[in-house]
C-alpha cells in the first residue's frame, strides 16, 4: 500500500486520494528524494511493480507530473525525469525565492510558542549534521525546516506549488551537490529566519528569507552550468 506523507502532498485530502492521486505523491516524493536521477527513464511497467499497481494509474500520475513539469514525456521514448537548464533551474527556484519569503512573514505574524519549539528542535537538528559533515541530513533536515514553516502557515496552495519548485530544485542539487561556501551559511542563515521569526518581524523574516533562498538560487545555479553536457 502506498504511504504519502502529509507534509509533502499534491492533493492535501488522503481520505479521498484515487489510486493515481497516491502514486502521484508517491513518485513526487520519490523524484523529490533522488531515487530517480534527472533525464532517467520512468517506465510504466517498472513503477508499476515498484508500487504495486497497474499499469493505468501509472499513466495517469506521469501525465500529472509532466503537467507540473517535474517529467518530460516524448511519444516515442516515453517519460523521463526533467532535466533542467541552468536558465530554468533560475526560473524554478525564483518561485521558491518568494514563497520561502512570504511563508516567513505569515508565519511571524502568527507562530504559537510550539511551532517555535518545532522549528528550533530542526534547526538544532540541522547545525548538528553540519558539525557531522553529513551533507546528505543537512539538505533533508533543510528542506524539513522550509515545509514546516510551509505547513505552520495552512496555505495548501502555497504548499503544494511550492513542492513542484522544491523538487525541481532537489532533483538538481542532488546532482550538482553544493559550494563549500553554501554549506557553511546555510545553518546561520535558517537561525536568522527563525530569529525573525520567533521576535515576530515580519519584514526582517521575510527579507532573510529570500535573502537565503536567493543565495541557495546562486549557488546552484553555478554549480549546475559547469555540469558536463549530456548532449
Amino acid at each position: 500500500m502506498l504511504e504519502v506523507r502529509s507534509e509533502f502532498p499534491i492533493s492535501n485530502d488522503e481520505t479521498e486520494l484515487t489510486a493515481y492521486s497516491k502514486l502521484t505523491n508517491a513518485l513526487c516524493l520519490d523524484i523529490q528524494a533522488g531515487r530517480f536521477d534527472p533525464d532517467s527513464r520512468l517506465k510504466v511497467r517498472d513503477l508499476a511493480e515498484r508500487y504495486g499497481v497497474s499499469p493505468s494509474p501509472v499513466r495517469e500520475a506521469l501525465q500529472v507530473l509532466n503537467g507540473l513539469g517535474l517529467v518530460e514525456i516524448d511519444p516515442n521514448k516515453g517519460a523521463r525525469v526533467r532535466n533542467l537548464s541552468p536558465a530554468e533551474v533560475d526560473q524554478a527556484c525564483q518561485i521558491n525565492q518568494a514563497l520561502e519569503s512570504f511563508a516567513a512573514r505569515m508565519l511571524a505574524e502568527s507562530a504559537s510558542p510550539h511551532q517555535i519549539r518545532v522549528l528550533r528542535e530542526i534547526d538544532a537538528r540541522h547545525q548538528q549534521a553540519y558539525r557531522d559533515g553529513d551533507v546528505e541530513g543537512l539538505s533533508s533536515i533543510g528542506r524539513d525546516f522550509h515545509f514546516a514553516i510551509y505547513r505552520f502557515i495552512r496555505n495548501p496552495f502555497v504548499t503544494r506549488t511550492a513542492i513542484v519548485h522544491t523538487t525541481l530544485a532537489f532533483v538538481n542539487r542532488r546532482e550538482v551537490g553544493f559550494s563549500q561556501a553554501r554549506l557553511d551559511a546555510i545553518c546561520a542563515e535558517h537561525t536568522e529566519i527563525l530569529d525573525a521569526i520567533e521576535a515576530r518581524d515580519p519584514d526582517r523574516a521575510a527579507k532573510r528569507a529570500f535573502e537565503h533562498a536567493r543565495s541557495c538560487t546562486d549557488d546552484l545555479v553555478d554549480r549546475v552550468s559547469k555540469r558536463p553536457s549530456q548532449h
